[in-house]
């Protein structure tokens, strides 16, 4: 899905479609985005210790929301 929605994200945006459809496609492409971030501080945490793990886990819990917010206002 990913391989998918990235490249249509930009030529979406190159085509000058309307701007509700550019914001619909890339909202798609940060669900999966999410899931390999979260997948990868699992990785991380069970690498270097429960601390780091969870400080990482702390400070990129919200990364998709920040994303997304600022984009809807």
């Amino acid at each position: 899905m990913l391989l998918f929605t990235v490249p249509v994200g930009f030529i979406v945006n190159y085509l000058y479609v309307n701007g509700i459809t550019i914001f619909i496609i890339n909202f798609i492409t940060i669900i999966p985005l999410t899931i390999m971030l979260s997948y990868a501080i699992k990785e991380i945490t069970l690498r270097a210790g429960n601390i780091l793990g969870g400080l990482l886990n702390i400070t990129f819990r919200y990364v998709s929301s920040l994303l997304i917010y600022p984009n809807i206002i």
